[in-house]
């Protein structure tokens, strides 16, 4: 787990110095960066180097109770067959059941190994099973918009809290402009009209048909969002171009 959990910040520090490149250049970043990287790629050697101990102490010591196991069968077996306990035969089977039994139990090593390791990989992907899903409920069925209004409206992230007691009554037709300083809470806005985020109290409505409750896909339908961010998809102009219509 160690391993996987300081690739996977590698990998995020490097997918983050090469997208803000610009940046670093700008701010003559390089040699703090490079030293940062190598401190990460450090780290990951001397897990690496602490793995190969623990393997090159377990792997000899597995095989000495495999080889101890294995001797000690075999004098009890001739033991046996001295005493006309046993006879030749079943002890050749026995003894060839016994090592058919050991590479399954060395399997279950090797298989607690690999579990370990997936379960690092997968660290940085369990919070996001642990978040709730979309409800969907009944379709929206207005086939005409009217207006659009939120009623004392409240949105936070756990104690701080960015929206408090909106109220607004948007008509069809009109255009209206939300205007405030970076963090007063307009994309907020616009991410809880769309569903994107659950009001912590209040309501959202489309000629009075509440958002709770609404099938988002439908609801979704009746809003264009032009997003400030330049998202760009892995595929031709034309699709891009096309792909909030």
């Amino acid at each position: 787990m160690m391993l996987q959990e300081r690739i996977g910040k590698l990998n995020t520090f490097t997918s983050e110095i090469v997208r803000s490149m610009r940046t670093v250049k700008l701010c003559n970043a390089e040699r703090c960066m490079l030293l940062k990287f190598k401190k990460r790629v450090n780290e990951i050697k001397e897990v690496n180097l602490l793995n190969d101990k623990v393997y090159s102490f377990v792997t000899p010591v597995q095989n000495l109770i495999s080889i101890f196991c294995t001797g000690v069968i075999v004098c009890y077996g001739v033991h046996l067959m001295d005493v006309h306990l046993l006879t030749y035969g079943s002890f050749v089977a026995y003894v060839m059941l016994f090592f058919q039994l050991v590479t399954p139990v060395g399997g279950l090593f090797t298989f607690y190994l690999s579990c370990q390791t997936i379960k690092g990989s997968l660290k940085k992907n369990q919070p996001c099973h642990r978040i709730s899903r979309e409800v969907d409920m009944e379709n929206f069925a207005y086939n005409n918009v009217d207006y659009l209004e939120l009623k004392s409206v409240s949105f936070g992230y756990n104690d701080n809290e960015v929206l408090h007691d909106v109220s607004m009554r948007l008509e069809k037709g009109g255009r209206y402009a939300i205007i405030g300083p970076s963090g007063s809470g307009k994309t907020t806005i616009i991410n809880t009209i769309t569903g994107l985020y659950s009001a912590n109290s209040g309501a959202i409505a489309i000629n009075e048909s509440l958002l709770d409750g609404q099938h988002l896909e439908e609801w979704r339908r009746w809003f264009t969002v032009v997003s400030q961010d330049n998202l760009l998809f892995s595929t031709t102009i034309k699709e891009n171009l096309f792909f909030w219509s």
